[in-house]
């Protein structure tokens, strides 16, 4: 008995989303990893930064959203500002509504460009608007964000910080 070429095509589709997803998933073991390493060891040495970067880097194949590019800025903030303001906005061609990437700008310029970070500020107040009244009713989105007292040292700021409440 002969297979229909629908149910052929059908069996292609599929095992190639099955690869895919296999893809993906290797991309998230991969991505995870390095950015456990890399939250839990910011001041590691040079050469473990940059092979955690580069896992950060791999992590992104064939995947078609911006996660680990926003993971990977967001880890620059610990080392190289400029370079984490570049890949932010980099995402942010393509997604001007990435909370992750605006957080990322907002604290790459926050301390050198005002004109920028306010930009970047009224930004995430608009895709992250505090609640009514005085006090926010849910868990604020967080950043890690590397403390202006040591590059080394990590701190996880909550947004409504950000807001003024």
């Amino acid at each position: 008995m002969r297979s229909s070429p629908p149910r052929t095509v059908l069996a292609l589709i599929s095992a190639l989303l099955v690869a895919w997803f296999a893809v993906l998933w290797r991309d998230e073991r991969v991505g995870s990893a390095a950015s456990a390493r890399i939250l839990e060891r910011p001041e590691m040495s040079d050469s473990d930064w940059e092979r955690s970067l580069d896992e950060l880097r791999r992590a992104e194949l064939l995947d078609p959203g911006t996660k680990w590019t926003v993971t990977r800025a967001t880890s620059l903030l610990l080392r190289d500002k400029r370079a984490a303001l570049r890949l932010a906005q980099s995402v942010l061609a393509g997604e001007p509504d990435n909370l992750g990437a605006w957080l990322v700008v907002y604290e790459a310029t926050r301390e050198r460009d005002p004109r920028r970070s306010a930009r970047a500020l009224a930004e995430i107040r608009r895709l992250d608007p505090p609640l009514p009244g005085s006090a926010r009713r849910r868990q604020p989105t967080r950043i890690a964000t590397a403390s202006p007292a040591a590059d080394t040292k990590l701190t996880i700021q909550p947004i409504h910080q950000l807001h003024g409440s």
